[in-house]
């Protein structure tokens, strides 16, 4: 009689796989929370090449995030053909006109810090949020790193600082930040039930930190954050998010908030307004970027290549200061402080145009979702396209895109914006059940 084999053991090898599979899926996505934590505090802050500032490691993070999960993982659904063409695109287009620069071992470094971001934080939004459980502890954390950013903050200017000083040497990253990661505090004030929470002391903690995040971006004495803070305010109340009397009464508490601008010292330099050098270089610095933008229409000059001899052929358009003044303010300060015209004189027309063409179908689907209340996503549209919508703003007056830890927030919840109505309509994540805010 013949004997068979006991396939007792099949189950064990069968399921061992997936289990593999399910412990590397999860190192991955700590690896991508490990990087979060390091583009929001900058720590451990690693220089990867002396003499070049710009936060290399973070991007070096992002990127290899992406990649690990793109090899490792199952990028199957994550993203569509067009977007990985689309993508591809993008960089190629970066490292040619790099590669073309006058400088084109520092522009190349800068591209890919600028791409390895960008595309970094894109896909690995797509690849590792994507379940219900680890979009809930990516909001926590998000959360979480909002608060500790406002609180030390606010210690620093209680203690004679500015609120940036503990994270950055400017206060535009910080500001940047703030407000991208308050995506937290929109979704908890939409009176959704945030990950099992009530919706009661989720608007409480909402309005509470929402409350210290204005308090920390008006004490970085910042003229942009305070329009930011108002744009977002407009744009909560046209969705109402809360009534017209609650929208009047935020924002006199914001009026009361910026009063501390007053009771902190400011330095003299702030009320000299036409020598002021961020005033009159920006006021300047615009024509002059788009003068060189004419020039170098097709693959741009690189980005943070010097300008000065482009100053030859320009005749100043403001009266502030004078030429040479200008010109000294131009080797100190080698961007254009507006990332679309940065783009455009330092990457050139095709990449500038394609960039901002797939910024456009996001943004627009982005409003789609949060105008119509949409169900489904990740997390609350209107969640995500009020801090959007602030972040583009103030990339007008700064090169936001140009630090690899603000890049990697913007474009992760870009990642997190579902490109087809069919994918925004599917099952309500658990997480984010109950009422959104949006027009009627």
């Amino acid at each position: 009689m013949k004997t068979t084999t006991p396939q007792s053991s099949s189950p064990s090898q069968s399921s061992s796989p997936s289990i593999v599979a399910l412990g590397l899926e999860w190192l991955g996505f700590a690896f991508f929370l490990f990087v979060s934590f390091q583009a929001a505090f900058l720590q451990p802050y690693v220089i990867l090449i002396m003499g070049h500032p710009s936060n290399g490691f973070t991007a070096l993070l992002a990127a290899g995030c992406a990649v690990s999960g793109l090899l490792g993982g199952n990028p199957v659904g994550a993203g569509t053909r067009r977007e990985l063409a689309i993508s591809a695109a993008l960089l190629c287009l970066a490292l040619v006109s790099s590669s073309l620069a006058l400088d084109p071992g520092d522009s190349v470094y800068r591209a890919i810090i600028v791409m390895g971001c960008m595309l970094g934080g894109f896909w690995s939004a797509r690849l590792y949020l994507r379940d219900h459980l680890k979009l809930r502890i990516f909001f926590w954390f998000c959360l979480a790193a909002l608060a500790v950013l406002s609180v030390l903050g606010l210690h620093a200017a209680l203690h004679g600082e500015k609120s940036f000083v503990p994270f950055d040497v400017n206060p535009h990253p910080y500001t940047s930040r703030v407000v991208l990661l308050s995506f937290t505090v929109v979704a908890l004030l939409t009176r959704v039930r945030c990950a099992g929470a009530p919706a009661w002391p989720a608007r409480l903690g909402g309005v509470v930190l929402a409350l210290l995040a204005m308090a920390a971006m008006v004490l970085t004495r910042l003229r942009t954050a305070a329009l930011v803070v108002i744009l977002m305010l407009v744009c909560g109340a046209w969705a109402r998010l809360f009534r017209l009397r609650l929208f009047f009464a935020a924002l006199l508490v914001f009026v009361l908030l910026g009063v501390l601008f007053l009771v902190f010292p400011v330095h003299e330099e702030y009320m000299v307004k036409s020598r002021y050098q961020e005033v009159y270089y920006r006021l300047e610095s615009y024509p002059f970027t788009w003068h060189i933008a004419k020039q170098n229409p097709l693959l741009g000059i690189g980005l943070r290549t010097p300008r000065e001899d482009h100053l030859e052929q320009y005749d100043m358009v403001f009266d502030f200061v004078d030429r040479e003044t200008f010109q000294r303010s131009l080797r100190k300060l080698v961007s254009g402080e507006n990332m679309y015209l940065t783009f455009l004189s330092g990457m050139g027309m095709p990449f500038t145009a394609l960039f901002l063409f797939c910024l456009g179908a996001v943004y627009l689907r982005l409003y789609r979702g949060a105008s119509q209340g949409e169900q489904g996503w990740p997390y609350p549209p209107l969640a995500l396209f009020l801090p959007v919508t602030g972040f583009l703003f103030h990339l007008m007056f700064v090169d936001g895109l140009m630090l690899a830890h603000v890049s990697w927030y913007f474009h992760v919840l870009m990642g997190l914006v579902p490109m087809s109505r069919e994918r925004g309509r599917e099952k309500p994540d658990s997480a984010w059940e109950g009422r959104e805010g949006g027009p009627a």
